[in-house]
């Protein structure tokens, strides 16, 4: 039960830790620990940093806080942005349903001031202190910090300060360049430096998505459509022009058509006009493309095709696209740039333990060089001679890495994900999509279709997997402003972190749980993770020397079936938890179930066993697009080939061989995670995308 300790005319300040404890604001209760804010039977859960500008609000209240205040007490490692505040300050209002900004003021041109009561629960009476002595304490320790900060400063720069010189390079002026409710992405200077092109969305009146590049200079007096396709545009980027009489600049676009990826360059003025559209060729057979680049005569791009990123060369004039690298088991590539050398390529790609390493391809002899072994992270990169090296992400961070091969981090911490950074030709800015994704877990049930939301968050809650039970729910969410997972108990509705996920990796894996409902599995970074749940506190167990996503617990709680990224076969292994020792048990693209003595292999149209005789087949126009491994047998969701509409749920039974229809179901809007007990579970997404910029400066 709380006990409270009401806050009197006189005590309008109070320290943040007295706040940990929770506080009542007028009739809400406020836990900052776990970030929920309940009145009555509702419960809402703030993000992070929202959470964290309502304690400076109300440790200060009553007084007005400016913008640049609250951003410096709350994003602290971050450059100046009003939007983060103002957004947070409009979260609120929206969760205290403050329609009419009365319990927060805004104050124009100064800042905002909260207006309320206050009681801090389980608070010690003897915390209680004035305004003024809070005030003064708080100056104090401000004054005092910034002296010893000063000082230590010091110190580490008379002891290190070869290391300081190599951080060359600092950003600030964070701005939004587009901020609509449509999906802007993928950004790039133009050759001039003063302007940014962009890809954004647009829906026609049948709703039909269209594309268009568009054209923002940086001082916002521009805004405008360069080019207008009625199919997707993947990316683009500025080659040189061949003949000048007719063209100032040249943009190279890739097109994805249904299933090829089409080459075409725009020629532009002076003023970045569209003077005539060539098309240069049609490379058929590719799923997805990745950024390019290019010269005068030819192309270089990586492209997904049977199941493998390879690495192309195509001519500009003549058309001809031929093969310069493939990858094998030791490395297989996932982003290109340029490089400083003269016909070489960089390649960024995963090594056979899954770590990203930047490699140099001589396009005249095919020799591979190494240059940089990073981490299990993935990583968006480009060159630029400006910088002197190359431009990283990991999607939350942005990297310098020199031509010293010296990897530094610069000054900037972003809480959304952030995409393909590029720098201007002249050193001066650099631009990026800001994706921010929310979304939340819902269960539906395949006979009454009634729906049930499992999970209510302001961020992005997905990949759910019901327990053997399916009495829990386990799943991933960002609401701490990284991926952590937790475990919903159904029935009571309450839930507990049971991965912090400290080094804050960006990719965990759907969760697996043990036949027993004891254990969980999943895969951080491509690396296994176990967690036992039996006793009070989760127990956490690494085995970075397993690398792959589990698939499948065997034994009921001994032994997980993990799949391995490899080229050109999956490679399939049983690992022992009890032993640490794993065995291969085959090499496949066909995804693999293992049941007792029995092994299963699915495919688009078939299910099959060991030996690949079918055991199940789909009709002709319908496709096997996931599936679901239970006790008894595995649920199958099937999608026609002409919708993403509608699709149907079956059931194949291990026991008797029998595959039966369960339902018919609708797929518009649902992201399916899991198939259990007649329950479908699937998460809601949405995204928003925006194109931002920097400023970036020398030391």
């Amino acid at each position: 039960m709380y006990t409270s300790k009401p806050m009197d005319s006189a005590d309008k300040t109070v320290e943040a830790t007295e706040l940990q404890a929770g506080f009542k604001l007028n009739q809400y209760f406020i836990s900052p620990t776990t970030g929920e804010v309940s009145l009555h039977d509702t419960v809402v859960t703030l993000e992070p940093k929202v959470m964290d500008v309502l304690l400076a609000l109300t440790a200060s209240s009553e007084e007005v806080l400016s913008t640049e205040l609250l951003f410096s007490l709350v994003w602290p490692r971050s450059i100046y942005s009003p939007v983060s505040v103002r957004r947070s300050i409009n979260q609120l209002r929206k969760v205290f349903n403050d329609t009419d900004k009365s319990l927060i003021k805004t104050h124009p041109k100064r800042g905002y001031s909260l207006h309320a009561s206050i009681e801090l629960l389980n608070a010690n009476p003897q915390q209680k202190q004035s305004i003024k002595a809070a005030a003064d304490k708080a100056v104090n320790k401000k004054f005092l910090a910034a002296c010893g900060l000063a000082v230590i400063c010091t110190i580490l720069l008379f002891f290190f300060a070869p290391w300081a010189m190599q951080q060359k390079w600092y950003l600030s002026d964070l701005q939004p360049l587009t901020a609509t409710a449509e999906q802007e992405s993928y950004s790039l200077f133009t050759p001039d430096s003063r302007s940014v092109v962009y890809l954004k969305q647009r829906a026609d009146e049948q709703g039909n998505f269209n594309t268009e590049l568009w054209l923002t200079s940086l001082d916002r007096k521009q805004n405008r459509v360069l080019y207008r396709s009625n199919s997707p545009i993947d990316f683009f980027n500025w080659v040189p022009v061949r003949d000048a009489k007719t063209a100032k600049f040249q943009l190279l676009v890739a097109s994805q058509l249904t299933n090829s990826v089409r080459f075409f360059s725009l020629s532009l003025s002076d003023d970045y006009q569209v003077l005539a559209t060539t098309h240069h060729f049609e490379v058929s057979g590719n799923q997805s493309l990745s950024p390019f680049f290019g010269n005068e005569t030819q192309v270089f791009f990586l492209a997904q095709q049977a199941n493998e990123h390879r690495l192309y060369k195509g001519d500009l004039t003549t058309g001809q696209v031929d093969l310069l690298f493939s990858p094998s088991q030791q490395f297989s590539p996932y982003r290109i740039a340029p490089s400083a050398k003269k016909n070489s390529i960089t390649l960024l790609g995963f090594d056979e333990q899954r770590r990203s390493q930047i490699k140099l391809l001589s396009t005249t002899t095919g020799e591979i060089t190494d240059l940089k072994t990073l981490d299990a992270n993935w990583y968006f990169i480009s060159y630029t001679s400006a910088l002197s090296g190359y431009l990283l992400s990991d999607g939350k961070e942005l990297f310098h890495l020199n031509e010293q091969l010296q990897f530094s981090e610069l000054n900037f911490e972003n809480y959304a994900f952030l995409h393909y950074p590029s720098l201007s030709p002249d050193a001066q800015h650099l631009t990026f999509t800001q994706a921010k994704m929310k979304g939340n877990i819902f269960s539906s049930d395949l006979v009454s279709s009634q729906l049930s939301q499992l999970t209510s968050s302001t961020m992005h809650d997905w990949q759910g997997s019901y327990s053997a039970d399916h009495s829990k729910l386990a799943y991933v969410s960002n609401k701490n402003g990284h991926s952590q997972m937790f475990v919903l108990d159904i029935k009571s509705n309450t839930e507990r972190l049971v991965y912090g996920n400290s080094d804050q990796h960006l990719a965990l894996s759907q969760p697996v749980w043990s036949g027993d409902n004891s254990q969980l599995a999943f895969a951080r970074n491509e690396r296994l993770v176990t967690i036992n749940l039996a006793g009070k506190d989760p127990q956490v167990q690494h085995f970075d020397q397993v690398i792959g996503q589990p698939r499948q617990w065997l034994d009921q709680a001994d032994s997980l079936l993990i799949s391995q990224n490899s080229q050109p076969f999956t490679r399939w292994y049983q690992f022992s938890v009890a032993t640490e020792k794993q065995k291969q048990i085959t090499a496949s693209n066909k995804f693999q179930l293992l049941n007792k003595a029995q092994r299963f292999q699915i495919d688009q149209q078939q299910v099959q066993d060991a030996e690949g005789n079918p055991l199940f087949e789909v009709k002709s126009n319908y496709r096997i697009t996931q599936h679901f491994a239970k006790s008894a047998g595995i649920y199958l969701l099937l999608s026609p080939h002409n919708s993403e509409e509608a699709g149907e749920i079956w059931f194949f039974d291990y026991s008797t061989k029998v595959c039966k229809q369960v339902s018919s179901i609708s797929l518009s809007g649902k992201d399916i995670s899991d198939i259990s007990q007649h329950q479908l579970l699937y998460n809601s997404f949405e995204v928003e995308k925006d194109i931002h910029t920097l400023k970036l400066k020398q030391r």
